[in-house]
């Protein structure tokens, strides 16, 4: 399925490969929701999701499979021979899976020193799947269009056409990961409240996963960054150095971690994760800089702190919103009058962001409606 997906990436055709892992979620959901109504507990619901997985597993490579065959691709059982082509297929893509699994190996990394500290591993895990939705939503889909595009200019020697799609691709990331990174960190404690403050799930609990929350939060562009970046080195057929700069990240997040877990607990963990994030952003970027590779764009210059500013201004602003609504927010007042209060700052906060980004110039609309048609090209 990954294969094929990469596949229908390099010829343009982005949709199928980009909905076919909603499935995941949907039929998870479908399962939850029949175990739930027939009132099923203990093992039964683990082998209901496990069969829930397994049956994503076959829709998704249905959905790639028939996707390839429409866009010509012909699939089929064949010997395998290990060409000079397959080899060195495999010689760039072993060190590109490395890299490219950096946040699950820090996630591991964490959960494994967590394990010390009772509360610890849950309130990582819980923090970890807020902020791992603008993560996946934008950085992911950044780096998966990006590629191919660049590797196509730089293939046909257009070099001011690739300089000019990195930083396009940095300049719409940062235009969607500031606000979600200025958010999490204001409003941590109503988000997770909403999100998990119910049966077992005490405020004790909001508190200290709300914590750990803000400090991730911190590190959302530095991680959203990296997947902007690291299409510059694949593209040119480097993807040693990415894993070189990786690997010296999950050494540094050990040792920070394993430092600051004994006094800090959960939360040094998550410091942790902020140090090697963007310590292996500034690599990668100051290695594309260095080798003459990332061209300086006056457009990004003048927009990001433009950017950096609306993203404060929108911070200040659900600063007293979660002030003033205080008490729709609390523990003590019911889940309709919380999820009510915080959609409405959310949804102000996006009208103040975005505005501001439009009226300062800090956003271009024509760059915005490019990205979301590259990114959602049909087939």
């Amino acid at each position: 399925g990954a294969m094929m997906a990469g596949m229908l990436n390099s010829l343009r055709r982005y949709f199928a490969a980009a909905i076919a892992p909603v499935f995941l979620n949907v039929i998870l959901v479908t399962v939850l929701a029949i175990v739930w109504y027939r009132g099923m507990e203990g093992r039964i619901v683990g082998e209901m999701l496990a069969w829930g997985v397994l049956a994503a597993g076959v829709v998704q490579l249905a959905i790639v499979t028939v996707a390839a065959r429409r866009a010509g691709v012909k699939i089929g059982f064949r010997r395998p021979r290990l060409t000079p082509s397959v080899k060195r297929l495999l010689w760039l893509a072993l060190p590109a899976a490395i890299t490219g699994g950096i946040t699950q190996i820090n996630t591991l990394v964490g959960t494994a020193i967590a394990t010390g500290q009772d509360g610890a591993v849950p309130a990582l895990n819980l923090a970890d799947r807020v902020y791992q939705l603008p993560l996946g939503v934008v950085g992911v889909a950044v780096g998966v269009v990006l590629l191919p595009e660049l590797a196509r200019a730089l293939k046909a020697g257009h070099n001011i056409e690739a300089a000019s799609l990195q930083n396009r691709s940095v300049e719409f990331t940062l235009l969607l990961t500031l606000p979600a990174a200025a958010a999490l960190l204001v409003i941590s404690e109503p988000i997770v409240r909403v999100l998990y403050e119910r049966g077992a799930f005490t405020p004790d609990d909001t508190v200290l996963v709300s914590e750990v929350l803000s400090i991730f939060a911190i590190a959302l562009p530095a991680f959203v960054l990296i997947k902007a970046f690291t299409p510059g080195f694949f593209a040119r057929e480097d993807t040693r150095t990415p894993m070189l700069f990786a690997a010296l990240s999950v050494a540094l997040n050990i040792t920070v971690a394993l430092t600051l877990f004994p006094t800090m607990g959960a939360p040094g963990i998550a410091v942790a994760s902020v140090v090697s994030g963007w310590a292996n952003a500034s690599l990668l970027f100051g290695t594309l800089l260095w080798r003459g590779q990332w061209g300086r764009d006056i457009p990004l210059i003048t927009r990001l702190p433009r950017l950096v500013l609306c993203a404060a201004v929108m911070a200040g602003g659900l600063w007293f919103a979660a002030d003033w609504l205080a008490p729709a927010l609390a523990s003590e007042a019911s889940i309709i009058s919380q999820a009510a209060a915080l959609a409405a700052m959310v949804a102000g906060a996006m009208v103040v962001y975005f505005g501001l980004a439009i009226v300062t110039g800090g956003a271009d609309l024509g760059m915005i409606r490019r990205n979301i048609r590259r990114s959602g090209t049909p087939e």
